[in-house]
């Protein structure tokens, strides 16, 4: 464990409710104030939380982002997994990815995503989780 990762790191949430407009300011804000982590919510009547995470990283240098939760039953896995990967990509691995083991929460995994391995790997982290059986 490095030093950092000893000491614990301050992190910011944005507001879900914060008016879209002030979005950039409080992100570049909370990256010229050294917080380490700035997590958006992503929550049904207000925005989403990969594009929130998107605008974030593109107008600020080093704050790493977190998305709170991705609700699974509004989302196609396929095409979350499409979208997560991509940022790790394109934005220097600053989108941390949390296995559901590391953050404490059911090891599901949607089985409604076939694949011919029996699993998912999502991003440059290469977290697998291994789907259940489909009896």
């Amino acid at each position: 464990m490095s030093p950092q990762e000893a000491s614990g790191t301050i992190g910011v949430l944005l507001p879900r409710d914060i008016p879209q407009g002030d979005l950039v300011a409080f992100a570049q804000e909370a990256d010229d104030y050294g917080f380490g982590e700035l997590w958006v919510v992503e929550d049904l009547g207000y925005r989403g939380g990969l594009v929130q995470a998107a605008t974030v990283l593109a107008h600020t240098r080093r704050i790493r982002v977190g998305v709170g939760l991705l609700p699974a039953a509004a989302r196609n896995v396929a095409f979350a997994a499409m979208e997560v990967a991509t940022s790790q990509v394109h934005q220097e691995c600053r989108v941390p990815l949390k296995s559901q083991q590391e953050i404490g929460a059911s090891t599901h995994v949607n089985p409604s995503f076939p694949d011919n391995h029996g699993s998912a790997t999502i991003g440059r982290a290469h977290q697998t989780h291994q789907r259940p059986p489909l009896d």
